[in-house]
């Protein structure tokens, strides 16, 4: 009888390790997939802030850059 006391006492301390170690896995798991969300997130919203960035910035090359005939009636008109 003392033998099986022994057996399961064991038993019964595997299960609550291996129940623990199984939690502990499961909220890993859980967290290495937000972080990886989160990352491949703010990957995303990093590119299409850098276009918008290219984006603005050729157009305020655009906008600077005035074609000469404007330039001469504008010296002209200030003259």
């Amino acid at each position: 009888m003392r033998q099986l006391c022994k057996i399961t006492h064991r038993r019964h301390q595997w299960k609550a390790k291996a129940k623990q170690r199984s939690d502990h896995n499961r909220s890993l798991r859980q967290q290495l997939a937000r972080v990886k969300a989160e990352r491949a997130q703010a990957t995303q919203d990093l590119q299409a802030t850098q276009s918008r960035l290219r984006q603005l910035e050729s157009h305020a090359q655009a906008v600077a850059a005035r074609p000469q005939v404007d330039v001469v009636w504008l010296c002209l008109q200030l003259f």
